[in-house]
């Protein structure tokens, strides 16, 4: 707020445009505007696109950037302009509303003159002049009439008022003056006593330029925005994790098993945010109870620790584990009676980037326990909550394609669980990972590491026959098989290119024959209790990387047709 003082014998006041602060005068009132806003501003909003501003509010004499990763600081508006466009491109800088002067009406001071016992009177408003001079006088006080002005107000306030003489004298002493009798614009504060009052000051109307945001979701709309999939929010709202729905993900899962297919389908499209951007492209759901799960996790790695208030913690990380294939760093989920495993993921950077399988090429200091943050589409939200309340809620015909990756277990009814999703786009064969169910479904060669009469692909018949057999509730039917495993046989005798690993695929199926003739009729999980069913998976696995490696190319190509800058 702004303000002009007047003092008796006061007819009337030029305009008066100087600057307080330094001194300076300028002509116009959009000049002395325009000049503030540049050398005196304390405030700026910060546009980053995608509808976010944020209001930076100069501290210790600096302005600084608010991005986590940044935090630079600069002196003036300018500094920091040129700041968000070398290093935050598409984003720009504004002094309140706009960096083009307000449109400011000129306007002259005509307040009446009044003398020393008018202004007594209109101070006191004793109904007489004589008496309120007196009384004035007596208590060693003078009038003074002070014009307010402020951009939220189209008129000046104008107020007359008693002040000490002494104190008046002394401001006079420090205070610019434009005339004998009136001051140069100067900045002013109304304070009132903080005892009980009737007056009620206007309320401060908030800025429509400027939202209140989360430094995560920020960093998110803005690490997308420059990545190689700039075009991945346009149809889509994220929502980090509300309490309903940390609740219903920390379910006990023994109650319902079947939440883990809806549990997987929501974990596939979500976006994890710390030092880095991750959007989980595939997702395993497992349950830690072995009753319900036969692959559930062992170790307490990823069990939720309390965190402050949150009755329903999520533990979100990069954790360092082992399988049958050696120690991998794996981004995990983890909630009281479940954890997901990403099995396919995107860090959001310019280059493109794809990790394929349970390892993860992101660091484990990049995704913290603690600290990164977990943004799920609003839709999936909804989705999952309807599932959730609704217990009669159908769940989506199983495929063969949402079994999870698995080399054991195959005499339990979890290891055909269809508790693995993709992302929607990317749910087809040629742009999920690779299972040992899938893989004989394949292209033979054409990059994907196999031909079709390779051991794996063989071996990948046999399990996504017993997997079909447990689906449909009937007993296994190997022989279209069979039959493929003699015609390959034959081809590999003429040709004498035996292997080692095609001698372990034929002493397995010699022996599945013999255990069919002595159990005809039996079911899947019957039939993989008297016979090792993981032999024909580990042949399988054997190529499952090599394969994965083509698919991320399929990956790549699908995503950046749907969401890249094209």
């Amino acid at each position: 707020m702004s303000g002009q003082a007047l003092g008796p014998g006061q007819t009337s006041g030029p305009d008066v445009h100087a600057c307080i602060p330094c001194q300076k005068s300028f002509e116009t009132a959009n000049a002395l505007y325009a000049h503030r806003s540049k050398d005196h501003c304390n405030e700026l909003l910060f546009d980053l696109g995608h509808d976010i501003v944020i209001r930076v509010t100069k501290a210790d004499g600096k302005f600084q950037c608010p991005l986590v990763e940044c935090k630079k600081e600069y002196a003036n508006v300018e500094s920091f302009r040129k700041h968000s466009v070398s290093k935050h491109p598409n984003s720009s800088v504004t002094v309140g509303k706009s960096d083009i002067p307000r449109p400011i009406k000129r306007r002259r001071l005509t307040t009446a003159a009044f003398t020393q016992k008018k202004g007594c009177e209109a101070t006191l408003r004793l109904g007489n002049e004589v008496r309120s001079t007196h009384l004035a006088t007596g208590m060693g006080c003078v009038p003074v009439a002070f014009h307010l002005t402020h951009e939220s107000i189209s008129d000046p306030v104008s107020m007359q008022t008693l002040v000490n003489s002494s104190e008046l004298h002394s401001a006079c002493l420090k205070l610019p003056f434009a005339s004998p009798s009136v001051t140069s614009q100067v900045g002013c504060v109304v304070q009132l006593h903080d005892d009980e009052y009737t007056i009620t000051p206007a309320p401060r109307e908030a800025s429509a330029l400027s939202v209140s945001l989360d430094e995560a979701l920020v960093k998110l709309k803005q690490t997308v925005s420059q990545s190689w999939l700039p075009r991945l929010l346009d149809n889509s709202d994220y929502d980090e994790v509300p309490n309903d729905l940390l609740a219903a993900l920390n379910y006990d899962i023994r109650r319902r098993p079947g939440l883990l297919q809806a549990i997987a389908k929501l974990h596939a499209g979500a976006i994890i945010v710390d030092k880095e951007v991750i959007l989980v492209l595939a997702a395993e759901a497992y349950g830690r109870a072995k009753a319900v799960d036969v692959h559930g996790e062992t170790n307490l790695k990823t069990i939720p620790q309390p965190q402050g208030s949150a009755q329903y913690p999520l533990t979100i990380g990069v954790f360092e584990e082992a399988d049958g294939h050696g120690v991998k760093n794996k981004l995990k989920i983890g909630g009281q009676h479940m954890n997901i495993l990403s099995t396919m993921s995107i860090c959001l950077r310019e280059e493109q980037c794809v990790d394929i399988g349970p390892a993860t090429s992101v660091l484990a200091d990049s995704i913290r326990p603690g600290c990164a943050r977990l943004f799920f589409p609003r839709d999936s939200i909804r989705s999952f909550m309807t599932a959730f309340e609704d217990k009669s809620h159908v769940f989506p015909i199983t495929s063969i394609s949402s079994m999870r990756q698995i080399s054991t277990g195959f005499d339990d009814p979890s290891s055909f669980a269809p508790w693995r999703a993709g992302l929607a786009v990317l749910e087809t064969d040629l742009t999920m990972p690779a299972t040992v169910f899938t893989l004989c479904d394949l292209p033979h060669n054409q990059g994907y590491g196999s031909s079709a009469s390779s051991t794996e692909k063989v071996a990948s018949r046999f399990i996504q026959a017993l997997c079909i057999a447990h689906l449909e509730s009937t007993p296994p039917d190997f022989t279209r098989a069979f039959t493929f495993f003699d015609s390959v046989a034959k081809t590999r005798e003429r040709g004498r290119n035996p292997s080692k690993e095609w001698g372990k695929l034929a002493a397995s199926v010699d022996a599945l024959k013999l255990l069919i003739e002595e159990r005809r009729g039996s079911s899947a999980l019957d039939l993989a209790m008297f016979h090792d069913f993981s032999s024909f998976a580990n042949l399988a696995s054997n190529r499952l990387s090599d394969c994965n490696t083509r698919l991320k190319e399929n990956v790549k190509m699908r995503l950046s047709q749907i969401y890249g800058d094209n």
